[in-house]
């Protein structure tokens, strides 16, 4: 049994490394501008130049994936464009709540 899960859990290591692989080059090959989603469109160039710097995208693509691989190992999911909160603290907060529903049924 020891065997079946031992080898099981190392299968696992490529597939997971292969998704996350996926999912960093998707978002970088969506069409639009991150800084232009944030700051909108009519944003100054130079404002949209320091956002970017700020958030390590004008960093050659494999420095971005070691960061992106170093932060996700480390849990830091980084913060919500939206709510400029961070993501690890609102996906606790989700599943205490979906925990608390699920004690009350």
């Amino acid at each position: 049994m020891l065997y079946y899960a031992l080898k099981r859990l190392a299968l696992a290591l490529p597939v997971t490394l292969s998704v996350v692989t996926a999912v960093f080059l998707f978002m970088r090959l969506l069409p639009g501008d991150p800084a232009d989603l944030v700051l909108g469109e009519q944003a100054l160039s130079t404002d949209k130049a320091a956002w970017i710097a700020a958030h390590g995208l004008d960093a050659p693509l494999f420095t971005q994936y070691g960061r992106y691989l170093g932060d996700l190992v480390t849990g830091d999911l980084g913060r919500s464009f939206s709510s400029n909160r961070d993501i690890s603290e609102m996906i606790r907060e989700r599943c205490q709540l979906a925990e608390s529903d699920d004690e009350q049924t």
